[in-house]
């Protein structure tokens, strides 16, 4: 298991909606696989991310780094794919008009 963007939005969005379920929401996600993410996470990191107990849920020491790397790196990511997207529906790039008109004079 590798550190995936999918982490980087989950552990964002867990910190944005204060628990699972909303952030599962947020995501298109049930509340069983984002947990299973974040265990997966923790368990790859060697680290816990949250600290589950506290209502609402907040980050550890080491989730509040993660976070501070994933707001760093998500809006840059999140610019790319929307230029991508962009591209793919034809609403970028240059367009040039040309128009020969003999008897405009």
């Amino acid at each position: 298991m590798y550190l995936e963007l999918k982490h980087l939005r989950a552990v964002r969005a867990i910190h944005e909606a204060g628990g699972l379920a909303r952030a599962a929401a947020q995501l298109n996600l049930t509340q069983s696989a984002l947990s299973h993410q974040i265990k997966g996470l923790e368990t790859l990191a060697g680290v816990e991310l949250f600290l589950r107990r506290a209502k609402p849920m907040r980050l550890s020491p080491s989730g509040q780094k993660l976070l501070r790397l994933a707001e760093r790196v998500l809006p840059e990511i999140e610019a790319v794919e929307e230029e991508l997207r962009g591209d793919e529906e034809g609403r970028s790039g240059r367009l040039h008009i040309a128009i020969e008109c003999h008897a405009c004079f």
